[in-house]
């Protein structure tokens, strides 16, 4: 299995270049070919490169005009490649000496994935800080933010069958990249290991002040367009909060009054819910195709999260996600303040599609509590539709949420056990479990 690896060279630090280089010598796995492609405006980087690669066939240095778009210089990359696998490699990113090894072990593993990604740190003064552990693919936060970021592996075969980045998104082609792998429903895997680690205070795009409304612009368009492409009505806008660009998508639930009888709305009595037009605004996102079920967030005391939708753990024991933490907080990685595709919600209070519903057998009464929700999620998931948690949406409890039993577990395991063992996809096994989730 050869990986060709890409950087792409502007406004070059060369000590961290150089950091970045050598940790690509000191793979474990070296079936390499290594593509660098300049684009800075006065470029010493060829002596450089041949310096340090003196003779070095895997090594090759390509010149570009810097006014080419990033998209532009990333399809000439996959056009010069010769790997099996492209690795997207920032220039003053460094790479575990085992990273390359993952990928591949990865890949070999299941030869049906298009694309694979990690879990990344930072490299402040020659110390690791800041892990970000990902989210498994999830396709409602990657519409809001690219939360996988630059830095990925493509198998070769997936731009025959989705296209290649598009040269008419100037600044952000990875992201709209990203949007259609999950549009034509490309198999995405993530590797909970911290596999690269990224330059401390350095982002991987760069949002000039100069140039925010352009981004706001092209990330707005971008994911509108792949909402369009899906015939799904929502109305976007794209905003920066603490230097980060992020999407707003509200999808049009207008019409649920039309179509009560297309959903099951469950709430329990001692459930009270303030907010306006809270079923409209479900319905809105159930109304997509591959929605099954749509739940909200539920508010504590002292202006604190109850839950906001369920994580699970190998022995199928669920466990309220972010509870306790202020309702004020975005929640790590923005699990409380934004849309996420979640393994489960609360039944207390959501909608259901109701063809879904019938077509599955419904609820098993065999089950309760968390487990009568949980097993049904999971059927929604085996036929390839989703579970979303909706953060506009709050619900708050008057009396005791309904528990499950050792019986209706065991049940549940019996079932689902081998699923279940693999661990919650929107949950990164590397943060804390139980109930004081989502820290380290």
């Amino acid at each position: 299995m050869l990986f060709t690896v890409v950087m792409l060279l502007k406004d070059t630090d060369p000590d961290y270049f150089r950091d970045s280089l050598e940790s690509l010598l000191s793979q474990t796995m070296d079936d390499l070919q290594l593509l660098l492609i300049d684009q800075n405006n006065e470029s010493g980087f060829k002596v450089f490169v041949s310096e340090m690669f003196p003779g070095d066939e895997r090594v090759e240095y390509r010149r570009l005009s810097p006014q080419k778009g990033r998209g532009f210089s990333l399809n000439y990359a996959i056009d010069s490649a010769r790997g099996d696998y492209i690795l997207f490699l920032g220039q003053h990113e460094r790479l575990s000496e085992n990273a390359l090894f993952a990928f591949a072990e990865k890949a070999l593993h299941d030869e049906e994935a298009a694309m694979l990604y990690c879990d990344t740190d930072e490299l402040w003064d020659g110390e690791r800080r800041n892990p970000y552990f990902r989210s498994g693919i999830n396709i409602e936060l990657l519409r809001q933010t690219n939360y996988i970021g630059t830095s990925f592996v493509v198998k070769r075969e997936a731009f025959r069958r989705a296209g290649k980045f598009s040269e008419h998104t100037k600044r952000l082609p990875e992201w709209e990249f990203l949007l259609r792998l999950t549009e034509r429903r490309l198999k995405i895997l993530h590797i909970p290991k911290l596999l690269i680690h990224k330059r401390g205070g350095e982002k991987e795009v760069s949002y000039d002040r100069r140039e925010r409304t352009g981004f706001e612009l092209e990330a707005a368009a971008i994911v509108e367009a792949s909402l369009r492409r899906q015939d799904i009505k929502a109305f976007v806008r794209s905003y920066f909060l603490s230097d980060a660009l992020y999407v707003k998508v509200t999808y049009d639930g207008s019409s649920y009054d039309m179509k009560r009888d297309s959903f099951l709305f469950l709430k329990d009595q001692n459930v009270r819910f303030p907010t306006r037009h809270a079923v409209e605004k479900l319905y809105g996102v159930l109304s997509q195709p591959d929605v099954a079920v749509v739940g909200c967030r539920f508010l504590g005391a002292a202006f604190s999260v109850s839950n906001c939708g369920f994580i699970f753990d190998k022995s199928g024991i669920c466990y309220s996600a972010c509870h306790g933490q202020s309702v004020f907080s975005n929640g790590y990685g923005g699990r409380i303040a934004l849309r996420n595709d979640v393994s489960c919600v609360d039944f207390s209070f959501c909608l259901i599609d109701e063809k879904f519903f019938r077509r599955s057998g419904g609820f098993d009464k065999k089950l309760i509590g968390r487990d009568l929700m949980l097993d049904f999620c999971l059927r929604a998931r085996k036929h390839g539709l989703r579970t979303v948690y909706e953060p506009e949406v709050t619900a708050r409890y008057l009396g005791r949420e309904p528990l499950s039993s050792k019986e209706s577990n065991d049940i549940l395991m019996e079932r689902w056990g081998k699923v279940i063992k693999k661990g919650d996809p929107y949950y990164n096994e590397n943060l804390s479990m139980g109930t004081d989730n989502y820290g380290f």
